[in-house]
């Protein structure tokens, strides 16, 4: 008698492509008539905007621009100004499973931001920037499951896989009335970076809630012309929409700028910022196989097929640090902020180590109290235990960075806390059929 299978679905989501991708993009910029000419650049602040994401038939679009603000010296004249300046960019990734309905989540990172001087009156800016795209799509198994049978002995076994099942996004916009000092003067002076962090998540049923704060970070000028810094975080909460009620899922997060604006205009300045919060839901998904059979009184020929599930095998924080120090004379330091790469990944037997490209700019005053930029370069370093047959996806945030300083040169120190996903990427093997042929005699083999 031959055996009987059950069929059982699994729906879920099949991840097409993790894919990495640098960009590199260049403008100019005029100085505003009746300004002086610039006397030397000091720094550049930027943040990175999305602008449009799309998945056509074999490839997926991305653009977006860096909204940049030079500072720089007038010549002549011994406090800084601000010029701002949009570099616009695309970028397209290719793949044959790539499809109209197919879901995109994109997240981008600032790696660097430079400024130099290329005629009287032009400022070249140069920015380089990071894009970790994935795209998904929807998966639908079914899986044959084997029932009892007396002339067959089966090893079955249940799975419970972390699966991706839902991918969606929403749109939410900030807007806020900021408390400067009263001598504070954004005509003269006006540098910002905005930047969007989440917090907290869960799911909830359909929704997945989430909640975070937008630390913004201004440089502005004061009534006697000298720079100051700014600081405020503004708190946000929401939730996104899925296509199903979840139990106990998980949920990942990326959060993007899709418009950044400060208003001067009027009695107090206004920010007004559009975010793009992405979301992937992962949900544990029993998976039946059959992963071998023997037959008791003839011999079985199996057939077998293998179902390519990417579960999720674990999540890890893992904390890494920058450490870096210049000789160069401080007599006091005005600002520091941070860029980073996405990290990059290097094996040695069962270990895997990460190493996080990261910048701190700092601007502070020399001896003879000229207002200077130093630019440190570093690798944070991490690292984990993990098996070869699996692959790991990670990103990093860094933290609230530490800069001391003395006649004889400043040290910086900025924690970086690295998030790192293993998955298995080995096929499942399952029996969905065979053949069984009865033997002459009656005598049972032994198995």
């Amino acid at each position: 008698m031959e055996p009987t299978f059950e069929p059982t679905t699994i729906c879920c989501l099949r991840q097409i492509f993790s894919k990495t991708v640098r960009r590199e993009e260049i403008a100019e910029v005029s100085v505003p008539d009746g300004e002086a000419d610039p006397e030397r650049v000091i720094a550049c602040y930027a943040d990175v905007i999305l602008r449009s994401k799309e998945c056509r038939t074999g490839s997926a679009e991305i653009g977006g621009g860096v909204q940049a603000e030079i500072l720089y010296l007038p010549a002549g004249q011994t406090q800084p100004r601000s010029l701002p300046v949009y570099l616009p960019f695309t970028a397209s990734v290719d793949h044959a499973q790539l499809q109209p309905e197919s879901r995109l989540v994109v997240c981008a990172f600032l790696r660097s931001a430079e400024a130099r001087i290329v005629h009287s009156r032009r400022i070249q800016a140069r920015v380089a920037l990071t894009l970790q795209v994935r795209a998904y799509e929807d998966q639908e198994e079914t899986i044959l499951r084997p029932e009892g049978n007396a002339a067959l002995q089966m090893k079955t076994a249940v799975y419970p896989m972390l699966l991706p099942v839902d991918c969606t996004e929403t749109s939410l916009r900030l807007s806020e009335t900021l408390s400067l000092p009263e001598n504070a003067d954004l005509q003269a002076l006006c540098c910002y970076t905005a930047e969007p962090v989440l917090t907290g998540s869960k799911v909830s049923g359909d929704k997945a809630v989430f909640q975070g704060e937008l630390r913004l970070h201004l440089l502005y000028g004061t009534e006697d012309g000298s720079p100051a810094v700014y600081d405020r975080r503004l708190p946000f909460s929401q939730y996104c929409e899925l296509g199903d009620v979840y139990e106990n899922a998980e949920a990942s997060f990326c959060v993007l700028l899709t418009g950044c604006e400060l208003q001067t205009e009027g009695d107090a300045p206004e920010l007004v910022c559009d975010l793009l919060v992405q979301c992937t839901v992962s949900d544990r998904i029993p998976v039946p196989l059959c992963t071998d059979a023997y037959a008791l009184t003839g011999e079985w020929q199996p057939e077998w097929r293998e179902y390519d599930f990417r579960g999720l095998l674990d999540r890890q924080e893992l904390a890494a640090q920058l450490c870096e120090s210049t000789s160069t004379p401080v007599a006091s330091v005005l600002d520091a902020t941070v860029l980073r790469d996405c990290p990059t990944q290097e094996r040695e037997g069962g270990r895997l180590r990460f190493s996080v490209p990261t910048s701190v700019q700092i601007l502070y005053y020399d001896p003879d109290g000229s207002l200077q930029r130093c630019l440190l370069r570093g690798n944070a370093a991490a690292e984990t235990a993990l098996s070869p047959e699996s692959v790991c996806e990670a990103s990093a945030a860094p933290g609230e960075v530490s800069v001391q300083y003395t006649d004889a040169g400043l040290r910086v120190t900025c924690p970086v806390n690295v998030s790192a996903e293993s998955y298995a990427e080995q096929a499942c093997r399952s029996i969905v059929g065979g053949t069984l042929r009865e033997s002459a005699g009656t005598e049972k083999r032994p198995a």
